[in-house]
């Protein structure tokens, strides 16, 4: 008999196998390989104390649905986190958790959170025999979702199984989930939102793709949607918004198959109704709901192209049958038909609490008067039932608000604000955005510098919680009681406010600042350029930043030097940092010049970071990958990239001193374009090297020499069918990576392209991956070669990671015979967190070191009198 969730799902894998089940950018996982590495991590959690609940912190990945499904197997309690959210709030909720563990793929992400690391991924450990799962009690709590609490910190909302199977009764009634279905979640999968619709989409043995769109932006979500072909989307009005919101047509693949649209978080305006009819045919319907994380959906309107709609606010539909909806009043009495009371619900689908608050829970949850042994919630929200039996939703007792499908409460952004350095008295208040849903401003009384306390949220608040405007007073307003005045502050900030449309200010533009305006606006909110807010605050993204870089280069008619954006960067430093290129206006030459070579696929959203912390001590100019033409056509020429690498530097020059650091393959092209700058008589002070290797073909030759028999063949089969989506695909994949290796060999762009696009066409997303490694690889290679091509003279300095597969001091690798003296420097963390904080601050500080200790000797005699 199939009880609990764990057991769907496995019943889905027995009839399903070799059917894909989730779907992440990199990889195709089978129900069956889904299962397999579920049974292998449930077995290596058999020695985490089930008493204490286990956290998940990773990106969207088929682990990550991996590590969710082991917990439910095993008996843990799961905490799903968010590896974007400051570390500050991630050590609050683990501490009000009371993590025993943390699955992590990456030790670096999980550290500091005081819990015992559980490492994954578990590919190719030899899963256990397959048995029938360990029963439990449906009464038992199964996951923590925390949200923003009314007391200030984080609040854990626990669910039962027995909830979250009710919850798949409740989804959508009218049109069930199938085995058919193609469904992705757009939003992050630490929202107990995403957790609800994966677990749905796989009991119903459906197909999941893991395409969080804050994370990928607005145009690699198209692109990952064309591919993927949708037949049901469950998102965040706002997420619905911006992604069929954007100008122009859309991909007839994110719309041509899908059944269904499900709106939830926020609430649903006629605007969204009308981008649903214009975008999805008629065989779509838009279903609204209305819910909350301790309820789930429990109510919801079904609408297509003829449903009429003629209030102003659009009703949130139908109570849920499985679910008791009652509007009372102040002293509990129910209200009669049209009149405003609180919502109150009562069903199975309920949580079970609040973890570890007892008080709170008795506050909002208590034994329901109409249903003996269920229990009744008190939402918060006021409505009324309408005379066609709809329910219509008027507002909160609460300031509680939804941003963005985040469940937001003033009370903890003011406790984070409040609690600045500086800051005698903190309010936060609500503001409409410019797309009529709610946003924050946060106002402070105190000494505090604006950019202090914008760092400070920064470092404790996610996205959705920041405030996106910060209002300095000289004394905040209080009531005769002294409580704030919050509408005396709402009136405050209004006359704060910039003009929405600053005529006369746009007329006095130069017009390099309009050419930053109109590219700015195209991607960005206009408020967000009027209130000079940073590129992070109005929503920015790198992919975003890509487009705005990118049309700036337009516009400008002129390539643009990497590293122009970063999170930080405003208007008008934007439109500053383009005048001093286009006057030539030099910068600060006192500090030593530093040019930064990127790694082999350059453009990552650390180095932008990284680029701006070497700003005060160095005058940095970032090697622009593209130099040496497009690798994945084949169009990559050393002389050509080094030729113009040594024309940037020499137009930089002069310069006290020198410096030039790379990342990983960028390590070898600035170890040449040291040699190079030697011959032409250039010196050269210090050459840094994170992580790089030169002799690529030794290294690969040792790992070779020095590693296992190989696993039997059935097993290596087994794997790629299963990462691969198929044998088909398998065969595809080992056919295009021979074929497109020869293309490559014999300097054949077209027939690498033509390769591309078939792969595009039937390849899976990892044979697509191999592919453009491959053929970057190979074209550099051939471009390339083993560098640097010479003895170099200057000493390198080999920052060094723990990482055992990129150790460049190994004498294998080739930098001892080829420099003239190698100083090895450790830095901790891993190849790919070696620009990403903790590792970035051991990076910069051993730079900084090395900075001082390279000074001229005046310097540091001048330094020491100092």
């Amino acid at each position: 008999m199939i009880t609990g969730l764990i057991d769907r799902i496995a019943d889905q894998a027995a009839r399903r196998g070799e059917a894909i089940a989730v779907e992440d950018g990199a990889e195709l996982l089978s129900y069956a390989g889904l299962m397999a590495r579920t049974r292998t991590l449930c077995a290596r959690l058999g020695e985490v104390d089930r008493s204490a609940p286990v956290g998940v912190l990773m990106q969207p990945s088929a682990d990550y649905v991996v590590a969710v499904l082991a917990l439910l197997m095993s008996g843990h309690i799961s905490v799903p986190l968010n590896d974007r959210h400051p570390l500050e709030r991630l050590r609050r909720i683990a501490s009000r958790a009371g993590l025993g563990a943390v699955i992590a793929n990456d030790a670096t992400a999980a550290a500091g959170l005081g819990a015992r690391l559980v490492v994954i991924p578990v590919i190719g450990a030899p899963a256990p025999p397959a048995e029938a799962t360990q029963s439990f009690p449906p009464e038992r709590i199964v996951t923590l979702s925390f949200s923003s609490g009314s007391t200030g910190e984080p609040k854990g909302i626990s669910r039962s199984e027995r909830a979250e199977l009710e919850r798949l009764r409740t989804f959508v009634p009218s049109r069930p989930l199938t085995s058919e279905d193609r469904v992705p979640i757009l939003e992050a999968l630490s929202v107990g939102m995403s957790i609800s619709l994966m677990l749905c989409v796989l009991t119903a043995g459906g197909r999941l793709g893991l395409i969080e769109m804050s994370r990928l932006g607005v145009a690699a979500t198209i692109e990952r949607l064309q591919r993927f072909r949708p037949t049901v989307y469950n998102v965040v009005a706002s997420t619905f918004q911006t992604l069929f919101g954007v100008p122009g047509e859309l991909p007839a693949e994110l719309t041509r198959q899908a059944r269904w649209v499900r709106l939830s978080g926020d609430s649903v305006q006629h605007a969204d109704v009308a981008l649903y009819r214009r975008r999805f045919g008629e065989g779509c319907r838009l279903f609204s709901s209305i819910g909350a994380a301790e309820t789930g959906a429990f109510a919801t309107l079904a609408i297509d192209h003829q449903t009429p709609l003629e209030r102003p606010l659009i009703p949130v539909g139908e109570p849920a049958r499985e679910m008791l909806v009652e509007l009372l009043d102040d002293k509990g009495a129910a209200v009669r038909l049209g009149e405003i009371g609180e919502i109150y619900v009562t069903g199975t689908a309920l949580a079970d609490g609040y973890w570890r608050e007892p008080e709170m829970t008795a506050a909002r949850f208590a034994p329901s008067p109409s249903r003996p042994g269920q229990s009744r919630f008190r939402t918060g929200d006021f409505g009324r039932v309408l005379p066609d039996g709809m329910l219509e939703c008027i507002g909160r007792r609460d300031r509680q608000l939804k941003i963005r499908g985040v469940t937001v409460h003033p009370t903890e952004v003011e406790a984070v604000l409040g609690g600045c350095p500086g800051v005698a008295h903190a309010a936060v208040i609500a503001q409409p955005g410019g797309d009529g849903r709610p946003g924050l401003i946060g106002c402070y009384a105190g000494a505090a510098e604006l950019e202090t306390v914008r760092g400070w949220i920064r470092e404790r608040l996610e996205g959705a919680m920041r405030p996106t405007r910060i209002l300095r007073l000289d004394a905040m307003p209080l009531l005769p009681g002294g409580k704030v005045d919050l509408a005396a502050l709402a009136a405050l900030a209004a006359e704060a406010e910039p003009d929405p449309t600053p005529v006369e200010a746009l007329a006095a533009l130069s017009p390099l600042e309009d050419l930053v305006r109109r590219a700015w606006t195209a991607w960005l909110p206009a408020a967000s350029h009027a209130e000079d807010a940073t590129f992070e605050a109005a929503g920015g993204d790198s992919l975003l930043g890509l487009k705005l870089v990118l049309s700036l280069e337009t516009l400008l008619e002129r390539r643009l030097p990497f590293g122009l954006l970063d999170p930080q960067t405003r208007p008008s430093d934007l439109a500053r940092g383009l005048t001093r290129l286009g006057s030539g206006a030099g910068d600060d030459n006192s500090r030593p010049l530093l040019a930064f070579f990127p790694g082999m696929w350059g453009g990552d959203t650390g180095n932008a970071e990284f680029i701006r912390r070497l700003e005060p001590r160095f005058r940095v100019i970032g090697v622009d990958p593209r130099l040496g033409g497009d690798a994945l056509a084949g169009d990559c020429d050393a002389a050509r990239y080094f030729a113009a690498v040594l024309a940037t530097i020499r137009a930089a020059l002069p310069a006290p001193r020198l410096w030039l650091v790379g990342e990983s393959f960028g390590g070898k092209l600035a170890a040449e374009t040291a040699r190079q700058l030697a011959q032409a008589g250039v010196t050269v002070e210090a050459v840094v090297v994170l992580d790089g290797e030169t002799g690529g073909s030794h290294r690969r030759e040792r790992m070779f020499a020095r590693a296992p028999k190989p696993r039997p063949l059935r097993v290596r089969l087994r794997e790629g069918v299963a990462t691969h989506g198929g044998p088909l695909r398998l065969a595809v994949q080992a056919a295009l990576g021979r074929w497109s290796a020869r293309a490559v060999r014999r300097d054949d762009p077209r027939l690498q392209l033509r390769l591309a696009a078939l792969a595009r066409r039937v390849g899976s997303p990892e044979t697509r991956r191999l592919m453009d490694r491959a053929a970057i690889g190979l074209v550099r290679t051939r471009a390339f070669g083993d560098l640097p091509a010479g003895r170099l003279p200057a000493p390198v300095r080999l920052f060094v990671t723990d990482d055992p597969n990129h150790d460049p001091a190994r004498p294998d690798l080739g930098w001892q015979e080829r420099c003239e003296r190698v100083v090895r420097v450790p830095i901790g963390g891993t190849h790919l967190t070696m620009l990403r904080a903790p590792v970035l601050d051991v990076v910069l500080e051993r730079m900084a070191e090395l900075e001082v200790a390279l000074r001229p000797a005046v310097c540091a005699e001048a330094d020491g009198a100092a």
